[in-house]
């Protein structure tokens, strides 16, 4: 398994901008609805779009330096699985097993239902973070720094461990943690302390992961943890 680094996001949406209809057409993001039409004004709908952005995500992975993670498809969990097609089925499992296209109930995942511009916007908002979702490992316990008031340094703390915010649970170095969304904490460091490099507000910032011993929401040091990339 390899690492892959978490960056912030505006380099990616400014490549997903630029070209948004020559890109897609170009690279078989979007083949056509034929061999010899396209079909521009058709009502899109969600296994569609889902498939779109899923093959736009592969298309930065093989393009640049980002990568995604591996997961566990839920599709069956839903009801309606039945009704996504062939040629969507990985898409679907992808986007839905990192939660950036969700069920419209907690049971079913409606592929055909229309997909509206509000959810094309918000699905395409959640997409520019991918890379930042999924697994990661618990860092060694020379990767764990704190700070220390009295020198204005920041230290390793020999044989400690990761800690969950605001918890008693630790993680030991190796163990694996689901990620669930983008990092935090950076655009409010950039704010109140402008000389701050966006390298050191990503070294400061948090991920939010689901605690392995209570399953609940906590927040992560960026720096103590690993991203697990296939």
């Amino acid at each position: 398994m390899g690492r892959a680094p978490v960056r912030p996001a505006h380099a990616l949406s400014a490549g997903l901008r630029r070209g948004s209809v020559s890109i897609p057409v170009s690279r078989s993001i979007n083949p056509g609805t034929s061999a010899t039409t396209f079909s521009p004004n058709a009502t899109l709908n969600r296994q569609q779009m889902a498939t779109f952005l899923r093959r736009t995500l592969q298309y930065v992975e093989k393009n640049s330096g980002y990568s995604y993670t591996s997961y566990t498809s839920k599709l069956a969990s839903y009801t309606d699985n039945a009704l996504v097609q062939s040629w969507a089925k990985e898409a679907m499992a992808f986007m839905n097993a990192l939660d950036l296209v969700k069920g419209t109930t907690s049971t079913t995942l409606n592929p055909n239902g229309t997909c509206t511009i509000e959810q094309a916007v918000i699905v395409a908002e959640r997409s520019v973070y991918a890379h930042q979702i999924g697994w990661y490992q618990a860092a060694p316990v020379t990767n764990v720094y704190s700070y220390n008031g009295s020198t204005g340094e920041i230290e390793r703390e020999d044989g400690e461990y990761t800690s969950f915010d605001s918890t008693n649970a630790s993680l030991h170095p190796g163990d694996l943690v689901w990620i669930t969304g983008k990092l935090t904490g950076v655009s409010n460091l950039l704010a109140t302390a402008p000389g701050t490099t966006v390298d050191q507000c990503v070294y400061s910032a948090y991920l939010p992961g689901i605690n392995p011993y209570t399953g609940q929401i906590m927040y992560l040091h960026y720096r103590d943890l690993i991203p697990v990339r296939g």
